[in-house]
């Protein structure tokens, strides 16, 4: 309470807006596409790899670079950002009531909120298209696994591995504080 014994109270609130930025390992997981790099490994232990050859193991080609060519039977597995990719956006908002109930003792009560937009999400742009007898789909009519790398939109891709990075992602946070 003031001098003249009247109760204070305040409204205090805030916003602010919050430009994210996306780690460097999804950006540095596109340098292993094709034509710019191809990551090979090998399990286990192989005899003929020496010293001198240390990369001879089973399914090494001859020359490199070497390259998976694409048909519509291949299986590649890239990792790509979706043209329209942009970077995440977070909101962040606060309302409160303070007000004095007696001497020394204060009641708050408030809002927060987040908002985050153009979230970071990975996603696998190539999945298979649904078949039915009126919708064929490359003379599909059925969905059973053993057609599903005929009936999705671009054949030539791994269905399981095609990976995709794109900011469609959104999240709300909304919170009542009592104290």
């Amino acid at each position: 309470m003031d001098a003249s014994g009247q109760r204070q109270s305040c409204v205090p609130g805030g916003y602010g807006v919050f430009h994210s930025h996306i780690g460097g390992q999804a950006f540095l997981q596109t340098v292993v596409n094709q034509p710019w790099g191809l990551i090979r490994e090998q399990l286990g232990t192989d005899p003929t790899v020496t010293i001198q050859n240390p990369f001879a193991f089973p399914g090494q080609p001859s020359v490199l670079p070497a390259f998976t060519s694409y048909s519509p039977t291949s299986a590649l597995s890239p990792f790509s950002f979706n043209y329209y990719w942009r970077p995440p956006l977070i909101q962040r908002f606060s309302l409160n009531v303070q007000t004095e109930i007696s001497k020394g003792l204060m009641l708050e009560i408030g809002y927060i909120g987040t908002r985050g937009l153009h979230l970071t999400q990975e996603g696998f742009p190539d999945q298979a298209l649904e078949a039915s007898a009126s919708n064929p789909i490359r003379g599909q009519t059925d969905n059973t696994l053993a057609n599903l790398p005929l009936r999705v939109p671009i054949p030539g891709f791994s269905i399981s591995s095609w990976r995709q990075i794109d900011s469609e992602g959104a999240s709300w946070y909304n919170a009542l504080e009592a104290s």
